[in-house]
């Protein structure tokens, strides 16, 4: 049956002019990069500042050319970030490197451009994460990335919450949940206990972007939301107390608790099968709870809705009837001991904050 008879499908020769303007756009394509490649090994050798200008189409080729799934260019992107890194250590104001001598008006432009900075930072060290958590190298490799990320949403910066909301419309909690995974089923996690710094702060970064009075961004899916994909992490507190003190201290708890609310039945399940989700979210809550709880200044209405919170997700689970704590009694999987082995010390401690257990 000839060609004619499907009106649909395009003659051959129309094909053949397709594939041919194609192979024209890969091989332009191709020669672009190597010259942008060219440019870059210019630039770590005789560093130029103006790349990074509002006029420069530097940081543009740079977005443009990235793939996270290449080596290649992972390193690439780790040099320009030391680069950059190296200038905000020497006192350098990016907000001047960025948008040029006049600072007062960023424009449209330049945020686009640092939103996709950031954002491919964090998607190369999501692509790289297991190579990251199998390393004996210190510094870790790919520590710039998070680093210079961090430097990005400084939350002094007019940019700041058109960054965050970007990356949680690109799903970066995803992400990071992925990195702290793979960190915690290394055999060798914890070693980086004490080169946890950067995760923690770009975890305090993102999470101070709820419920802040000055902040604009706009709400998540809760699916994709930090208390679905992060408070639910099992063992989190642990393999991050610096972000533990941080979230605590700062009374984020208070601005997640419809968030948390509203994420309980969404919940991933993706790390380990003997950690549910909701087990660990609980037991995270409660853990936090616990601290915050302590302080004697917080406050009265707070303390209300906290405990609130903790007693909603407790109703999640069933009912315990007995003071002994069985598989029959709570009707789980043998493999869901594990989490219930972390829940349990903290329910019962619910006498610190006046909640108690369903237990008779």
């Amino acid at each position: 049956m000839s060609y004619e008879s499907y009106p649909f499908r395009a003659p051959p020769s129309a094909l053949l002019r397709k594939s041919r303007h194609w192979k024209v756009v890969q091989l332009r394509r191709l020669e672009a990069r190597e010259s942008f490649c060219r440019t870059l090994s210019t630039l770590v050798q005789n560093v130029d500042w103006n790349c990074f200008g509002p006029d420069s189409d530097f940081l543009g080729q740079l977005l443009f050319f990235f793939n996270a799934k290449r080596g290649e260019d992972v390193d690439m992107l780790c040099k320009i970030c030391d680069i950059l890194l190296l200038y905000v250590r020497s006192d350098g104001d990016l907000v001047s490197l960025f948008a040029g001598v006049d600072s007062s008006r960023v424009k449209s432009v330049v945020v686009y451009r640092l939103r996709k900075l950031a954002f491919i930072c964090l998607h190369a060290l999501h692509e790289k994460r297991f190579d990251w958590a199998s390393s004996e190298i210190k510094p870790i490799p790919f520590h710039q990335l998070l680093e210079f990320a961090v430097c990005l949403m400084n939350p002094n910066f007019q940019w700041s919450c058109e960054i965050v909301e970007y990356l949680q419309m690109k799903k970066v909690n995803c992400f990071f949940r992925g990195v702290i995974a793979a960190l915690l089923q290394s055999e060798r996690h914890t070693k980086y206990l004490d080169c946890s710094s950067a995760l923690s702060k770009i975890l305090t970064l993102v999470a101070s972007h709820v419920g802040n009075y000055s902040c604009h961004c706009s709400s998540v899916d809760p699916r994709w939301s930090f208390s679905s994909q992060i408070l639910s992490i099992p063992s989190l507190w642990h393999s991050l107390p610096d972000f533990k003190k941080a979230f605590c201290s700062n009374g984020f708890i208070s601005n997640y608790i419809l968030e948390i609310a509203s994420c309980a039945d969404v919940l991933p399940t993706d790390i380990l099968a003997n950690h549910p989700g909701q087990a660990c979210l609980l037991a995270n809550v409660l853990e936090t709870a616990t601290w915050i709880l302590s302080e004697p200044d917080f406050a009265p209405e707070s303390r209300a809705e906290i405990i609130g919170l903790c007693t909603s997700l407790l109703d999640g689970f069933p009912k315990i009837t007995s003071p002994i704590l069985t598989v029959s009694h709570l009707h789980v999987k043998q493999n869901n001991i594990p989490s219930l082995c972390i829940l349990c010390p903290l329910i019962n401690d619910f006498s610190i904050f006046g909640l108690h257990s369903t237990a008779k």
